[in-house]
């Protein structure tokens, strides 16, 4: 006589012998929801009310909701961290050659949207700026040098022009400044800024003297020193380099990007200008980077680093030697405190007081990893879980999700599902995922079938099981029975009452597999009604 009560669901651990698992662990966990200790099925995607896209897009960006940006190459977008930013700006990389930067005046004319597109960055004029004297002068003279600076129509100001030669004045001369054509590209200029030396005592400073219309090329100055602006803060405000990719946005503080081994920071509140001096090399090429409270995660094709601070001309670049490389860019995850990443030994988790875990160490094999073809996988914060597709080179495509906080859950695996991009809605608390040319809200659809099967169960001694009780909040469910490897009985159940089952033989070992779309919190197998009360042997139990 024996009973078998399954409660307490989770996931796999394919690194572990089925004889060996948990109670409540898997060999088998399939489209399934089990985070609430009972098995409940996984939705199907559900078409999105704006779902037609004009490409099959590889990125895709939620913008004003309303309009849906796509992409067909891997793109990495952020809104402007400007505090209630009129212009709605978005900037963006992976589209081309120039990091770009669209707002509501352009963004959504015509799709594919983004319709139209800045180039990120204001440059600096490449031409010194000419100075002559006008005016009758007198008294003790001065000498100043002149730099003029660009300005969008967002108010962005970029770098300095060469500075002029020096000229010599006098109280009453005015000195007239000429500025050559406006550099070529993708730009908005709205103004040019014209700035001089302030020598007082030991300082030189420049101070802004005007500005003009962008189509302007020359302006008077006839200021006194005393009526001169503000000190120029755009010195080092360089656009990001040509070749940048991948933007991550930092407490609302800064931009970071990269290219090659170089990880690039921009200047902090003005995200437009990027300081060489902020660029800091790492050992090895960089392939991704994520997003934490206090820095930035830089994954590479070596060990990763963490770059901590909110100050992105101060930053603190620490290694984990003790960690992988990355190898899926599309594979690099931002979740609360944490950077997940896949790596060829499984996924990592970075943070900045804890530095870097192998958060699937004890739940899958290293080989069992590389079966997935690990380097595919394009992955999403779905809740607080790590959501993942990939294509295998041998199961073909596939996808699993996974719970950092609680490792020991395991692995639960969903039906082969090809995606081209994915967007985490924070507003709705929402996945929105692209198939060809398809919008669709993931996991918001009509119930797919889950399958469920339980651990290699040994009992003490040889015991025939002839009843099954499954208790449910709906129903049908389908129970099947395997005794030593062989099939028992595939049964139906339609209400809470036990049922009897066929071909009662004696067995050893038991496995239990469960399928259906109802929420199953118990399923129990005994000898006879009787033990269905009175339980003399349960395994596995969760309480």
């Amino acid at each position: 006589m024996a009973t078998i009560h399954l409660r307490g669901f989770g996931g796999t651990l394919p690194l572990i012998n089925p004889y060996a698992l948990p109670a409540s662990s898997a060999q088998v966990a399939t489209n399934a929801k089990l985070w609430t200790g009972s098995i409940r099925p996984m939705n199907g995607v559900l078409p999105a009310s704006l779902s037609n896209l004009s490409v099959n897009p590889t990125s895709i960006f939620n913008y004003d909701d309303a309009h849906w940006f796509e992409w067909t190459t891997d793109v990495d977008a952020r809104r402007s961290p400007v505090p209630n930013d009129s212009y709605k700006r978005v900037y963006y990389t992976g589209d081309g050659s120039n990091p770009k930067v669209t707002y509501n005046g352009i963004a959504a004319s015509a799709p594919p949207y983004p319709s139209a597109s800045y180039t990120m960055g204001v440059p600096a004029p490449t031409d010194t700026p000419g100075v002559s004297i006008g005016g009758a002068g007198s008294g003790t003279s001065e000498t100043r040098y002149y730099v003029y600076t660009l300005v969008n129509s967002f108010g962005e100001e970029g770098p300095p022009s060469p500075i002029s030669a020096a000229i010599t004045v006098q109280p009453g001369n005015t000195v007239t400044v000429t500025m050559g054509s406006l550099p070529g590209g993708s730009y908005s200029f709205a103004y040019r800024r014209v700035y001089r030396t302030n020598t007082v005592g030991t300082s030189k400073t420049f101070q802004l003297v005007g500005q003009v219309a962008s189509s302007t090329t020359s302006l008077v100055d006839s200021i006194l020193i005393a009526n001169l602006g503000e000190i120029m803060q755009s010195t080092y405000w360089n656009p990001p380099p040509t070749d940048m990719i991948g933007l991550a946005s930092i407490a609302g503080q800064y931009f970071a990007g990269f290219r090659e081994n170089e990880l690039c920071l921009s200047e902090a509140r003005f995200v437009h200008g990027w300081p060489a001096d902020y660029r800091q090399p790492v050992d090895y090429k960089i392939v991704g980077l994520g997003e934490l409270a206090s820095g930035v995660a830089v994954m590479t094709e070596g060990y990763p680093y963490l770059a901590l601070g909110l100050d992105p001309a101060a930053l603190a670049l620490i290694p984990v030697r003790n960690q992988a490389a990355c190898v899926s860019k599309r594979g690099i995850v931002s979740a609360a405190d944490m950077v997940i990443y896949p790596s060829p030994r499984g996924l990592v988790g970075l943070s900045a007081h804890g530095g870097g875990t192998l958060l699937t160490e004890g739940v899958i094999s290293e080989v069992q990893w590389q079966a997935l073809t690990p380097s595919t996988i394009k992955a999403y914060r779905w809740r607080d879980f790590y959501l993942a597709f990939y294509t295998s080179s041998t199961t073909g495509a596939g996808g699993f999700y996974f719970d950092p906080r609680r490792p020991a859950q395991g692995l639960v695996f969903l039906d082969g599902l090809t995606i081209g991009g994915g967007y985490v809605d924070l507003k709705s608390d929402a996945l929105y995922v692209s198939f060809s040319k398809q919008l669709a809200k993931w996991d918001a659809g009509t119930e797919v079938s889950y399958t469920w099967e339980s651990k290699l169960i040994e009992l003490p001694t040889p015991a025939a099981l002839n009843v099954v009780q499954v208790i449910a909040a709906d129903y049908p469910v389908t129970v099947a029975l395997y005794r030593d490897g062989a099939l028992q009985s595939r049964t139906i159940i339609d209400s809470i009452r036990p049922r009897r089952i066929s071909n009662g033989a004696l067995g050893r070992v038991y496995t239990v597999e469960i399928q259906g779309t109802g929420d199953v919190s118990d399923v129990l197998f005994a000898s006879n009604i009787k033990e269905m009360n009175q339980p003399i042997y349960r395994t596995p139990v969760i309480t």
